[in-house]
Parts: C-alpha cells; sequence; structure tokens
C-alpha cells in the first residue's frame, strides 16, 4: 500500500475513535458543602475524655470509698453518662469520597450532657453519690487535611484539627440518699455548691486511613470563664450551718491525651465489624479545698489519669447500637462533684457506649 494511502487510513482511523480515548483526565471540580444540622467528625471526642458527650454505661465498676460514706473499703459502683454533641452549622470543602491536601472544615456545634454514679449495696438504700449536669453554648471546631496519598484502595493522611469550646456550663450535686447517710454518719459534713462555668481549648494533631485507621495526639487546658468566682459558692449549704467558704484559687487544668484505632480490615469482600482501641486522657486535676487557710493559698494537684481500652465498631454499624466496649481504669482526684477535694480515688471495671444517630 503506498504510504499516502497508509497515511490516509491512519487519519480515518483517528478521527473515528471516540474522543474519551484521546482526553487527558480533569481533576474533580471541587465542591463545597454547607450544612445546617449535620454532624462531621471534624474532632470527635476523645473516648476517654472526663465528662464526654456520649452515652455509656460502666458496670461493674470497683472503686474506693468515697468521702463521708458510711460503710468503709471497696465498693461495687455503677456509672452512666447521657450525652450528646449537637451539630448547628458546619462548612467544608471535602466529603468522605473528594479528599486532598489542604481539604478544610469548620462548624459550630453544642452539647448537653449527664453523668451519675451510683452505690451498689455497700451503703445504706444504694445511694446515688453524685450526678453533675453539662451543657455547652458555643463549641467551634476546625479540620484541615495536611498531606494525603492514595494507593488502589488504601488512603492515608494526616490532619490537623482545633476546638475552642468558648462558655461551658457544670452542676454538680450530691445524691440525697448520700447526704442522708453522710448526715447520720459524720458530725463534720458540710454541703458544698460545686457549679462554674469553664472553656476548653484543644489542639490534635492526627494521622488517619482506611478503615478507621486512627492515631491521634491531643493536647489543651480547661479554665474558669471568670476565675473570680471559683469552683464552688463562698458558703456552705444549709447543712449544718452556712459559713464562709474561701474561693478556688487556680483556675485551669491542663491535659494531653492520646487515642488509637486499629483498622477495620476487609475480609471475604466485607468490612470488619470490630477492631482494637485505646484512649487515654491525663491531666494535672485540682484537688479542691473548702477549708483554706488564707485566700491566696493554692490548691493542690494531682496528675490524674482516665485509661480505656478494648474494641470498637466500624461506622457502618454505629446507628443506635453499640459503639466500644472496653475495660477502664481511672486514678487520681475524685472526678464527680464536690468530692474532688479526695485525692488518690480509683475506679476499674468494663464499660459500654452506645451510638445514636450518626456516632
Amino acid at each position: 500500500m503506498p504510504n499516502t494511502d497508509r497515511a490516509g487510513w491512519l487519519l480515518a482511523v483517528l478521527l473515528l475513535m471516540p474522543t474519551s480515548v484521546w482526553a487527558q483526565p480533569t481533576a474533580p471540580t471541587q465542591r463545597t458543602y454547607t450544612d445546617w444540622f449535620r454532624d462531621r467528625d471534624f474532632f470527635d471526642p476523645l473516648i476517654a475524655e472526663p465528662r464526654a458527650p456520649q452515652i455509656a454505661f460502666n458496670f461493674p465498676m470497683w472503686a474506693k470509698e468515697f468521702e463521708f460514706s458510711v460503710e468503709p473499703g471497696t465498693r461495687l459502683v455503677w456509672e452512666v453518662a447521657l450525652g450528646r454533641e449537637i451539630p448547628i452549622f458546619t462548612w467544608a470543602n471535602f466529603d468522605d469520597v473528594v479528599m486532598a491536601k489542604g481539604a478544610q472544615g469548620f462548624g459550630v456545634w453544642v452539647d448537653v450532657s449527664f453523668h451519675m454514679i451510683e452505690d451498689m449495696g455497700k451503703d445504706p438504700s444504694n445511694p446515688i453519690v453524685n450526678t453533675d449536669y453539662r451543657f455547652s453554648l458555643a463549641k467551634l471546631k476546625y479540620y484541615r487535611v495536611l498531606s494525603f496519598t492514595e494507593s488502589g484502595t488504601q488512603r492515608r493522611w494526616r490532619s490537623l484539627a482545633l476546638r475552642a469550646d468558648l462558655y461551658h456550663h457544670e452542676s454538680t450535686h450530691l445524691g440525697d440518699e448520700f447526704v442522708i447517710n453522710a448526715q447520720g454518719a459524720h458530725p463534720d459534713f458540710e454541703r458544698q455548691n460545686v457549679s462554674f462555668e469553664f472553656y476548653d481549648i484543644t489542639g490534635a494533631y492526627n494521622w488517619e486511613g482506611t478503615g478507621g485507621l486512627l492515631h491521634s495526639i491531643r493536647g489543651g487546658t480547661t479554665g474558669l470563664v471568670k476565675p473570680s468566682h471559683g469552683y464552688y459558692s463562698d458558703h456552705t449549704l444549709m447543712y449544718p450551718a452556712p459559713r464562709p467558704v474561701l474561693k478556688s484559687e487556680r483556675n485551669f487544668e491542663p491535659y494531653v491525651q492520646y487515642e488509637y484505632h486499629a483498622p477495620h480490615r476487609v475480609r471475604e469482600g466485607r468490612q470488619q465489624r470490630w477492631a482494637l482501641f485505646t484512649s487515654v486522657d491525663l491531666r494535672r486535676r485540682i484537688v479542691l479545698d473548702f477549708n483554706k487557710p488564707t485566700a491566696d493559698t493554692k490548691e493542690d494537684t494531682q496528675w490524674s489519669i482516665n485509661l480505656l481500652g478494648g474494641v470498637r465498631s466500624w461506622k457502618g454499624f454505629q446507628r443506635f447500637v453499640i459503639k466500644e466496649i472496653y475495660g477502664r481504669v481511672y486514678h487520681g482526684v475524685n472526678p464527680h462533684g464536690q468530692l474532688r477535694n479526695q485525692k488518690d480515688y480509683w475506679q476499674a471495671g468494663v464499660g459500654v457506649n452506645f451510638a445514636v444517630g450518626d456516632r
């Protein structure tokens, strides 16, 4: 075949071939997502975070005796938390499918939570020892992808996250049965009103990946919104008689945290439901002092650790089901309301967290 004919045939083939064969692939168009009342995991609460807004049932748990308990010695307790972060507004330029270096998002949340611990039989009438009520009015979150790699079905990325809880109220209350028991057994028993507003500022550096892989290192501090008001009232409550109480001098508690989620593997075409996790919160807690000798006396502090480890459900199973099953150990300042004046308190046992809605 002459060269001119060959060139003609080649030109005809090229013209008849679909244009898509020769078109260069283009990057997906970047979208922005602006949503109201939609949850995004920009900065989920640490599982081991004390008083986190989550649904948790810890039982059986064993605990050191509380100040003003009737019977001495270790006791069986039940600890319950009911809470939820409520998303108000979120904005992002990425979703679970489209992600790249520089992707970012921010949002506003509020939350509400209730926490209770009960003595399960050591003292008369199985007293509820303490209840805490919390609500946040302005929780801001920011998330940014620092690096991103993808190979086949495997994705890995590093991220920076910031959280600023600007106004959070906590109100604590000893249980009625506990108070009645304490009044009868301890002549020096007094009721204190531990109630305050605080902020909580946190930063996180994360390594994340396919299947829910996570390494998260966090650090931050809580502090009083109004330091001059202190953590508790300037007087005792009615029993046995009101007396002046000097306000707390220290007003913030720094902390560091770490959490690891093992990836949920794909086996026989299905995502593995359970994978290991560990979560630890370490904070410099203030030991409340209701009998300070002078107003400028600084309260004692103690490093307090909350350590959890167990299995975690894949997020595809996290709608109205068990989320985590774990063993838990706590040691440090008693975290329960007025009893935060007790050092070297400990709890140990097992717990279950439940998911409602998206988490």
